[in-house]
C-alpha cells in the first residue's frame, strides 16, 4: 500500500513559496491525481483481492452469505492523468461524471449498515486471512472509509485549483465541479443525518 501522509503533505509544501499560477495548477493537479491513483490502488487490491478470495473454495465456507456479490467503484483515473498538460479540462472531467457521483451518495447511506455488518463480522476467519493473503496493513473496514474521505478531498483540490485558475480557460467549469462536489457532500450530509434520526 502507498504511503498517503506522504502525498497528503505534497501539496502544502509544494504550494509554499511559488506563485506561478500555472506552477500551482500543475502541483494540485498532481496532488489530484497521485492521491487518486493511491485511491484507485487501494480499492482495487480491496475489490480484486478479498473478491478473488471470495471465490476461492477454500475460503468460500468462511464469508458470511449475506455479504456475496458486493462491488461498485467509480475510477476516472485515466481521465484525470489525461489533465495533466491540460489542466483547464479537470472541470469538465468531473462534471462529465457529476451523475456517477451519485454513487457516494448511496455508499455513504450504507455506512451506517456496513459499519453495523463489519461489527458483527470483523472476527470472522475469512477476513484476517485476507487480510493476512493481501499483507494490508489496515483492516478492511478502514479501506471501506476511504470512498468518503475521498469526497472531501475531491472538493479540496477542486477549491485549490479554481484559487489559481480564476479568470483562465475552465475556471467557470471547474466552479460548476466544486459547486456540484459541495452539493453532493451536502447531500451526503443531509441523508447521513435522516438516517442517524431514522436509522433507514
Amino acid at each position: 500500500m502507498h504511503d498517503y501522509e506522504e502525498n497528503r503533505s505534497f501539496l502544502s509544501f509544494s504550494l509554499e513559496g511559488e506563485d506561478s499560477p500555472d506552477l500551482l495548477k500543475r502541483y494540485v493537479i498532481r496532488e489530484l491525481i497521485e492521491t487518486e491513483r493511491i485511491y484507485v490502488d487501494e480499492l482495487l487490491s480491496i475489490l480484486l483481492g478479498y473478491r478473488a478470495e471470495m471465490d476461492n473454495p477454500a475460503l468460500s465456507g468462511l464469508l458470511p452469505p449475506n455479504l456475496r456479490n458486493k462491488k461498485e467503484i467509480l475510477v476516472f483515473l485515466q481521465d484525470l492523468e489525461a489533465c495533466m498538460d491540460t489542466p483547464e479540462g479537470v472541470g469538465a472531467c468531473f462534471l462529465e461524471r457529476k451523475e456517477h457521483f451519485q454513487m457516494y451518495e448511496r455508499y455513504c447511506q450504507n455506512k451506517p449498515r456496513s459499519e453495523l455488518l463489519w461489527r458483527q463480522c470483523s472476527d470472522c476467519a475469512f477476513f484476517q486471512e485476507c487480510q493476512r493473503k493481501l499483507e494490508h496493513k489496515l483492516s478492511l473496514d478502514s479501506y471501506l472509509l476511504k470512498p468518503v474521505q475521498r469526497l472531501t478531498k475531491y472538493q479540496l483540490l477542486l477549491k485549490e485549483l479554481l484559487k489559481c485558475s480564476m479568470g483562465c480557460e475552465g475556471a467557470s467549469e471547474l466552479q460548476g465541479a466544486l459547486t456540484a462536489m459541495l452539493d453532493l457532500l451536502k447531500s451526503v450530509n443531509d441523508s447521513m443525518h435522516q438516517v442517524a434520526i431514522t436509522g433507514y
